[in-house]
């Protein structure tokens, strides 16, 4: 995976390397010793279905001894083993792991290993924990105390992440999430004080929660985050999902959406595709286009766009309550217009392109759409091709890592099995190639289940997802 300015360019600028480190400074040794860490991650895959089963087999696949070396040869340098633990964990004090199952995952970690392969260390598919944090803490902080026991002589290319997708209880109060992250960190720092430990937000760790996420003061952490956009792409068809979106959607890298971290609120407005940007309908009056931001950009000055026909906008800017709005008239034929912001209101987080009549409009083509700030190298496009999408998101992802000093690993990206393989192979070289453009590390998801890159039955790999993540 991935002291200080060499590491902090490492980070940001190369493919591959990923610099590790963390806020605070480093003695020079340490520096240099940590950019020529060996033991970096850069290209992984979850052994996705194995054990974070409730037990081992039950979604229909074990861990075979092969899989690591299929793995080894294909290029991959790390495997993320995701693991079910709670299952396995006595429900009272002292809440003892079965032996057993402690023991095999010690085959697993000894069989990446004898392979040279780094190894991700996770706990997963922890409902009572997401559920209920101050009820299950002690029996959560006991189990990472048993495995940081017993993996505290393992070599630094094993790794730990604290939780899998932090859910539930966290999203709602992600201070809960700050407190047991905190605890879990010092309950495993006790007996792996270098160890690399992984953390990442609440929401699933979702990508757009990053820049909310403030990892606790330790120097030995990567920032992990998942990536899963366009959901409706990715998760087609998938069987946990309620409602499952459904299944046809095909991914073009160059057919234009909202541009995150922006966000569709929109309402009685009807979005699709267009050849230089997007088409908008109103299907009735006051209907309104929105983008929305999960967190306010700042010092913005203009909201400005091209609209390809005549007509009469209300056009709304602001944080919540505090809206900066105007109506305007966008030239016969087409033009464009904007909506220039007073300097107490330039902290905004939605924009609104809303019909100014009473009535259902016909549809015309929305275009260059942008918030443009005082310093222009901070300007946002509001619409870009799927695969700028893919870059932008990455682009902050890295702003953001670059803030706390942190390096990143992608813990999870990939399309079920029901969307098109001309799709997955395509979405999956454009997610891979543009995180490592940014010297983010990652890892598949996942190996041989419903996203998998090789096909257990026939003992080969998927050709087109496996050229995807390791082919130049």
């Amino acid at each position: 995976m991935r002291a200080i300015g060499l590491l902090i360019a490492l980070l940001l600028s190369s493919p591959l390397a990923l610099a590790q480190v963390r806020s605070g400074p480093a003695p020079a040794a340490e520096s240099s010793a940590l950019a020529l860490n060996a033991s970096r991650l850069v290209r992984g895959v979850n052994f996705g279905n194995m054990l974070e089963a409730p037990s081992e087999g039950a979604w229909g696949l074990t861990v075979q001894e092969s899989f690591f070396d299929r793995v080894k040869e294909a290029g991959f340098d790390h495997i993320r083993l995701p693991i079910s633990w709670t299952h396995h964990a006595a429900r009272t004090a002292p809440y003892t792991i079965e032996p057993a199952f402690m023991a095999r995952i010690d085959w697993c970690v000894d069989q990446a290993l004898a392979r040279g392969l780094k190894i991700i260390v996770n706990v997963h598919h922890y409902d009572e924990l997401n559920a209920d944090p101050d009820a299950e803490r002690a029996r959560a902080l006991s189990i990472w105390d048993q495995i940081a026991t017993r993996m505290k002589d393992r070599p630094a290319s094993v790794y730990f992440e604290v939780l899998n997708e932090p859910h539930g209880a966290f999203n709602e109060q992600p201070a809960k999430w700050d407190q047991f992250l905190t605890q879990a960190l010092e309950t495993i720092r006790r007996t792996n004080p270098a160890r690399w430990v992984l953390v990442g937000p609440v929401r699933w760790n979702s990508i757009g929660a990053l820049e909310a996420f403030a990892p606790p003061a330790d120097r030995r952490l990567i920032a992990a985050f998942h990536f899963y956009d366009p959901f409706e792409f990715t998760h087609q068809g998938a069987e946990w999902v309620s409602p499952s979106p459904p299944v046809g959607t095909a991914w073009n890298p160059d057919e234009r959406g909202i541009a995150p971290p922006y966000e569709n609120w929109s309402w009685l407005t009807t979005i699709s595709p267009a050849p230089t940007g997007l088409r908008i309908e109103y299907t009735a009056g006051w209907a309104g286009l929105q983008f929305h931001r999960p967190i306010a950009k700042a010092d913005v000055r203009r909201i400005e766009f091209r609209a390809d026909r005549g007509m009469s906008l209300r056009l709304s800017a602001g944080v919540d309550g505090a809206m900066h709005d105007a109506t305007v008239q966008v030239p016969a034929g087409g033009g464009v217009v904007g909506l220039d912001l007073p300097a107490d209101k330039r902290s905004v987080q939605k924009i609104i392109i809303q019909n100014a009549t009473n009535s259902a409009q016909p549809a015309f083509a929305l275009s260059d759409a942008r918030v443009i700030t005082a310093d222009d190298r901070a300007n946002e496009p509001l619409i870009a091709t799927r695969r700028e999408q893919i870059g932008l998101s990455f682009d902050r992802a890295v702003a953001w890592a670059k803030t706390k000093r942190i390096p990143l690993h992608m813990g999870e990206f990939g399309a079920y099995s029901t969307a098109d393989m001309t799709s997955r192979a395509a979405w999956t070289r454009a997610v891979r190639e543009e995180a490592e453009k940014r010297g983010i590390a990652w890892a598949y998801w996942e190996f041989a289940a419903g996203f998998g890159v090789y096909d257990p039955t026939a003992q080969t790999w998927r050709a087109p997802l496996r050229d995807a993540l390791v082919a130049p």
